[in-house]
C-alpha cells in the first residue's frame, strides 16, 4: 500500500500470572523514551493465555497517541517482567484470547478469523475510539462475557516475500485450535466461528479436514464441538481480486500472487472441502453477512511508490458468492449497509449489524451447550455463574 502504518496496537505473550496490570505497564513504560513518557498513554488489559493459562497472561497493549520510537522501528521486541522474558509483537499470529471469561464455567469458545491482508486485532476495530467490538463489547454482555473468546492471525500480509497455501493455513489454524483445546472439557465446549472474507474459508475447509483426523482426538472434536458460524463477506463463488494480484505482481512478490490466485480459484470452483462443508452443515447453525456498498479497487498513487484504494469502485463479493444457499432452517443472510472491509468495523453498541451478532451469538450460547453436549454423549450439568 501507499506506506507502511506504524502499529498503536502490541500483544505481550508469557506475562507471569503474578503480573499485575500496573507491574506490566510500568515494565512497558521503559520502552518510551524520557520526552515521551509523558506524551504517550498506555491501555492494557490482560487476559489468560490459550495454551496455557495455569502459567501465563497475555496482555494487549494500546499507545496513545502514538507508538514509542523503540516499537515503531521493530515488529517484536522483549523485556524483563517479574523475571520472565516477554515477547511484545504486533502481528497476532496464532490465537489471543481478548478477555478473561466471567462466570464460574466457560459457556463457548469464540473464534474470530480475518482476511487476506487483515490484522487479527485492527481488522475488527473502527469509529473514532478504534473499538474493538469482540473485546470491548462482548466481556460487558450478561451472556457473551461468560465465553472465552480468541481471534486467530496469520501472515497473509501481501508486502512479505512469504509462501503459503490454503492447505498450510489450515493445518496452522487447526493445530492452534487442539492447543488451545487440550483437556477433555475444552474438547467438549461449544465452538462459535466468526469469519471475514479469506477468514471464513480458512474454516470451512478446516472443518472437513479436522473430520479425517480420527487418529487425533483434540483435532477431530472441533467438528463435533462446532456449533454455528458467522460469515462475513466470505466469497464461497467468486470474489474481485483482480486489482491485488496487480499490485502484487508490481511488488516482485511471486509468492503472494500464487496465494491470491488460489484464493481466486478456489472461491470460483468446486473442491472438496466445499462441498464437504455444504454436506456437514446440516448440524450447523450459520448467519452470511453480505455487502451493499462498492469498495475502491486498489490502484498505484500517483507520486507515490506504493498503492492504495483510490480506484473505481467494485463489488468485491456479490451476494451470490456470500450466500451459501442452504436451507432457512440452517443459514440466515443478512444485508450489511458497508463495503468490504468496514463491515466488520462496529464503532458502538447500537450499531444494526453488530445488534445482530449480538442476537444470534446470545442464543447460540444459551442453546449450544444441551447440543453439543448430546453429541459427545454427555451428561448437561447445571452450573450458576457468578455475578462481578
Amino acid at each position: 500500500m501507499a506506506s507502511r502504518r506504524v502499529p498503536r496496537t502490541f500483544r505481550a505473550t508469557n506475562v507471569p500470572c503474578s503480573t499485575s496490570k500496573s507491574s506490566l505497564e510500568a515494565a512497558v513504560c521503559t520502552l518510551c523514551d524520557p520526552t515521551e513518557k509523558d506524551s504517550i498513554k498506555i491501555r492494557t488489559t490482560i487476559a489468560p493465555s490459550c495454551t496455557d493459562a495455569k502459567r501465563s497472561q497475555t496482555a494487549i497493549i494500546t499507545f496513545d497517541p502514538s507508538t514509542p520510537q523503540k516499537l515503531a522501528q521493530a515488529s517484536k521486541v522483549y523485556i524483563i517482567v517479574d523475571g520472565a522474558d516477554v515477547e511484545i509483537d504486533s502481528d497476532f499470529f496464532g490465537l489471543t484470547q481478548l478477555y478473561p471469561p466471567r462466570g464460574k464455567k466457560v459457556s463457548a469458545d469464540i473464534v474470530a478469523v480475518t482476511g487476506l491482508n487483515g490484522h487479527a486485532f485492527g481488522s475488527w476495530s473502527g469509529g473514532p475510539s478504534k473499538k474493538m467490538w469482540l473485546r470491548d463489547f462482548l466481556c460487558e454482555d450478561d451472556v457473551l462475557k461468560t465465553c472465552r473468546t480468541m481471534i486467530f492471525g496469520y501472515n497473509s500480509k501481501l508486502r512479505d516475500a512469504a509462501d503459503h497455501s490454503m492447505f498450510e493455513y489450515v493445518r496452522s489454524f487447526l493445530g492452534e485450535l487442539s492447543k488451545a483445546r487440550s483437556s477433555e472439557e475444552e474438547r467438549r465446549r461449544p465452538i462459535i466461528f466468526i469469519g471475514h472474507s479469506f477468514g471464513g474459508n480458512i474454516i470451512t475447509h478446516s472443518l472437513p479436514y479436522a473430520k479425517t483426523y480420527e487418529s487425533d482426538a483434540k483435532i477431530c472434536s472441533i467438528v463435533k464441538a462446532t456449533y454455528g458460524m458467522h460469515f462475513f463477506g466470505v466469497p464461497h463463488n467468486g470474489i474481485a481480486l483482480d486489482d491485488v494480484v496487480d499490485m502484487v505482481k508490481d511488488g516482485s512478490k511471486p509468492e503472494r500472487v500464487e496465494l491470491v490466485n488460489e484464493i481466486i480459484n478456489t472461491a470460483k470452483s468446486l473442491t472438496f472441502p466445499k462441498e464437504n462443508f455444504k454436506n456437514m452443515a446440516t448440524n450447523l447453525k450459520i448467519v452470511s453477512f453480505y455487502e451493499t456498498n462498492m469498495t475502491k479497487k486498489v490502484i498505484k498513487v500517483r507520486g507515490e511508490s506504493g498503492y492504495g484504494r483510490d480506484g473505481d469502485h467494485i463489488m468485491v463479493v456479490k451476494r451470490e458468492s456470500a450466500v451459501l444457499g442452504l436451507p432457512s432452517s440452517i443459514e440466515t443472510a443478512i444485508p450489511v449497509d458497508e463495503n468490504h472491509s468496514s463491515m466488520v468495523k462496529f464503532p458502538t453498541r447500537t450499531n444494526k449489524t453488530y445488534e445482530h451478532v449480538r442476537s444470534f451469538l446470545q442464543d447460540w450460547v444459551k442453546a449450544a451447550e444441551k447440543v453439543v453436549s448430546e453429541r459427545f454423549g454427555m451428561l448437561v450439568l447445571e452450573f450458576p455463574l457468578l455475578t462481578c
